[in-house]
């Protein structure tokens, strides 16, 4: 690990940070073509790096775009969109889990996270998530996300005497 960050230092890699004061609807595209130059610099960068092989990278995507002018934009169905997570270079037998598309939440996050860096966990389970390189499904596809909120806006007399 110290030998990655001597390198990104040495090469001058600075985090990626795409947020971009977005005044008008006339430079969303600002935003967006300054987010794919640098994720798509960093990935040409790091698979040119001897470490590369043993290394995954993962973008997470942390919420949808959030243009006041995006009731503007030509998009199929606003109500389907979703946040983008992208995962470079897997480790092999977690390549095959990993198609499809799955409803999941940021519990299933940690566990999915862990799992791609090579952690053993058992069952796939962290915490609440369950990892999205299992078979398993998550609380999100077993009870829909609008009763998973429900059931996590409730009070918790557990919960609150931590406080």
């Amino acid at each position: 690990l110290r030998r990655q960050r001597q390198l990104c230092i040495r090469a001058r890699i600075q985090p990626l940070d795409s947020h971009v004061n977005v005044d008008s609807y006339e430079n969303d595209h600002i935003y967006w073509q300054r987010t794919d130059d640098l994720a798509g610099k960093f990935a040409v960068w790091l698979r040119k790096q001897r470490f590369y092989p043993s290394t995954t990278a993962v973008f997470v995507g942390d919420h949808l775009y959030m243009s006041q002018h995006c009731a503007k934009l030509e998009l199929p169905d606003i109500s389907q969109r979703t946040v983008y997570n992208a995962f470079l270079n897997l480790p092999p037998k977690l390549k095959r889990a990993a198609s499809g598309e799955r409803v999941f939440s940021s519990f299933d996050l940690a566990p999915t996270l862990l799992e791609a860096v090579s952690a053993e966990l058992p069952e796939g389970r962290f915490g609440l998530g369950v990892s999205l390189f299992r078979g398993q499904p998550t609380l999100a596809e077993i009870h829909g996300t609008e009763v998973m909120n429900d059931e996590l806006r409730k009070r918790s007399k557990f919960y609150d005497r931590l406080y």
